[in-house]
């Protein structure tokens, strides 16, 4: 029985598909990547993840216009988490990104492809359990704060000048995150739960040129509710709906028009596993409702597949934690 407890934690906390900064362009796929609040003491998690985001719709406000454009941004997150103590807990995110972008896909114009790749932001991250999920007490809080750092390139060329700032592999910019997750079993009359997610990320100023040449990403929040079961004793499933919110981009104080909205999503997600350290997670997401400024691309669809793997300093560490 905590077993399955354990495990619907973790596909809680792990259902939540990436989503990134600018124009929903996923330029740097680290505020939902945590799952933070789920480690023991002693033990380490590795994990990793290839995410396609397919971005090959236009919208202007709520509404898709006829132009089409082919944009997309793969993604590969190497996670690791370990646990300090049976509450506390560090973790870290690095990231491989590659945009692909081809304008003048509506036959008005010369087609046009550009393709970035290069090392992303990173993400260090602490997380505190307030309240630990067992038998007896159904509900999990853990809060958690960290930094993006920017080790991905924003300043890369084409034909000697500088790309737009969403097609570059880093933000260039340090940047606040903070978050909070809760999730209720309803044992023992059903393996079900119920868990919510709220994220936020501060962002920090890239001085793109100079000095007087600064660029800011606006400020995001992510939230989630959803629903999540186990069936039988390896898999699990679950099925969350997304809110994201995201302030416009700003240049030297003035904000860019075509920047920032709202997306609300519902992001289904699968997990099996494989022996009792491995997991294999598949999600994704689809929009059902957005609202943007200005005109801008945005998403279509995400995808993901990830693999985890659990170490733990000795076995009695695994087995105290399947007594809790």
């Amino acid at each position: 029985m905590t077993k399955k407890l354990i495990g619907l934690g973790l596909i809680a906390f792990w259902s939540l598909p990436s989503l990134g900064q600018t124009c929903s362009c996923a330029g740097a796929p680290l505020i939902s990547a945590q799952r933070a609040g789920t480690n023991g003491a002693g033990e380490l998690v590795v994990g990793l993840t290839y995410q396609h985001h397919e971005i090959s719709r236009v919208f202007a406000g709520t509404r898709r216009i006829g132009k089409e454009t082919e944009r997309a941004t793969k993604s590969t997150l190497l996670e690791v988490h370990y646990g300090i103590t049976d509450r506390l807990s560090v973790s870290s995110t690095l990231n491989f990104v590659q945009k692909d972008r081809t304008t003048g896909t509506d036959g008005s114009n010369d087609r046009s492809a550009l393709s970035t790749s290069g090392v992303g932001d990173a993400l260090v991250f602490v997380s505190y359990t307030l309240f630990k999920q067992s038998l007896w007490k159904h509900n999990h809080v853990s809060v958690g704060a960290g930094v993006k750092a920017p080790f991905g390139s924003s300043s890369l060329r084409r034909d000697g000048l500088r790309l737009n700032a969403d097609m570059q592999p880093g933000t260039g910019s340090w940047d606040g995150i903070f978050m909070a997750n809760w999730s209720h079993s309803m044992l023992p009359r059903t393996k079900a739960s119920i868990f919510a997610s709220a994220r936020f990320r501060y962002s920090g100023t890239n001085e793109r040129f100079t000095s007087t040449d600064r660029y800011r990403f606006g400020n995001e929040s992510f939230f989630s509710l959803g629903v999540a079961n186990s069936a039988g004793t390896k898999a699990a499933y679950s099925l969350a709906f997304l809110f994201r919110a995201s302030r416009q981009d700003k240049r030297n104080d003035a904000r860019i028009i075509n920047t920032g909205g709202r997306w609300i999503s519902v992001a289904p997600s699968v997990q099996y596993s494989l022996s009792p350290k491995t997991d294999v997670r598949m999600g994704g997401g689809v929009p059902v409702f957005q609202k943007l400024r200005g005109t801008q691309p945005s998403t279509s669809f995400t995808a993901a597949v990830s693999f985890f793997y659990k170490f733990a300093k000795s076995e009695q560490v695994f087995s105290k934690r399947r007594l809790e």
